[in-house]
């Protein structure tokens, strides 16, 4: 977005406010208030610290935008001549995301600010835990799939040989059977496992009517296990995904899908491979099921890891453990 808030240096309230909301609104997913009108709901304590944190995380984005918004206008005040200067793209300036959306407000485009803030908060409040959720999981299931991980180190050690140079976009794209392991991964432990979605228009499904305003849970944990779909669904199987041309499109939504999809995902995508590339050409990953026992994922707003994940990680090349 471009600014620093220094997450894994020091704890701020707006990181406070976002981990604290996240258990509030996963208690209330989960509790008798979900029944209750949300007037109600906001009557009481837990209600009250909602409305508190949502406050902190809504002023934090909103200044955010205003900063970013007011260094856009700079750029492109009118010059002595009149004209106004035009924003830089490509090469010339790297845009952060938000200045994106931003200029595109400038220049015509269907955004309020809002519109803006909501885009913002959920880059934000998402799609920090999600990668990292997604990331534990993916290396607990090559740990625990040794063949797996040694095939991924084969197809990184063809692109990448004896170089420790960083992950490129193009070296992504030639990365397949980590992308195939990576949504292996997903399927089996999707960083969201549940979400919601009201209903804008009555909707019959096998006889049965679902009325407008009515919300509806998914769970995507169950149904990327849906034996119908995948078969021998608890197994860890990458192959799965070298062909989904005859497979739903709605089979596999680890990052929802329809209007309401995740609009971080080809970027998230992009960044595991970064990462777990960048892990697996240098660590081993080895996890001890007979010391710890199969890892029992955490049903939160974000799928976690019950006790942790205890892991051995092993330098490549290297006799020693750390």
């Amino acid at each position: 977005m471009g600014m620093q808030v220094n997450a894994q240096i020091e704890d701020t309230e707006y990181i406070t406010a976002v981990q604290r909301f996240s258990f509030l609104l996963f208690e209330k997913f989960m509790s008798l208030w979900r029944l209750t009108p949300d007037w109600m709901y906001f009557l009481s304590a837990n209600g009250k610290e909602y409305k508190k944190h949502l406050k902190v995380i809504h002023d934090f984005t909103s200044k955010v935008i205003t900063d970013r918004k007011k260094e856009i206008d700079q750029e492109t005040e009118p010059t002595s001549q009149g004209d106004e200067k035009q924003p830089e793209f490509g090469s010339k300036k790297r845009r952060a995301f938000l200045d994106l959306m931003l200029i595109a407000a400038k220049q015509g485009a269907d955004l309020n600010e809002i519109d803006i803030r909501n885009e913002v908060d959920t880059f934000m409040f998402e799609g920090h835990d999600t990668t990292a959720s997604a990331a534990v999981w993916f290396l607990y299931c090559m740990a625990t799939h040794p063949d797996h991980q040694e095939r991924v180190r084969e197809e990184l050690n063809q692109v990448f040989g004896d170089s420790n140079r960083c992950c490129t976009a193009e070296d992504a794209t030639k990365l397949k059977y980590l992308e195939h392991c990576i949504k292996e991964s997903l399927r089996l432990y999707p960083s969201v496992p549940n979400i919601k979605r009201r209903v804008s228009e009555d909707i019959v499904l096998e006889g049965y009517t679902i009325p407008a305003g009515a919300t509806i849970s998914m769970h995507i944990y169950s149904l990327h296990r849906n034996e119908k779909v995948f078969p021998d669904p608890f197994t860890f199987k990458p192959e799965r995904f070298e062909s989904e041309q005859f497979r739903h499109p709605f089979a596999f939504v680890p990052f929802s899908a329809g209007p309401r999809n995740c609009i971080g995902q080809r970027f998230a995508l992009f960044e595991e491979k970064v990462i777990l590339s960048t892990l697996l050409r240098r660590f081993r990953f080895v996890y001890d099921t007979a010391k710890h026992g199969p890892a029992k994922p955490c049903a939160d707003l974000i799928l976690k890891p019950h006790h942790g994940m205890p892991m051995i990680i092993i330098p490549i090349n290297h006799t020693t453990s750390s």
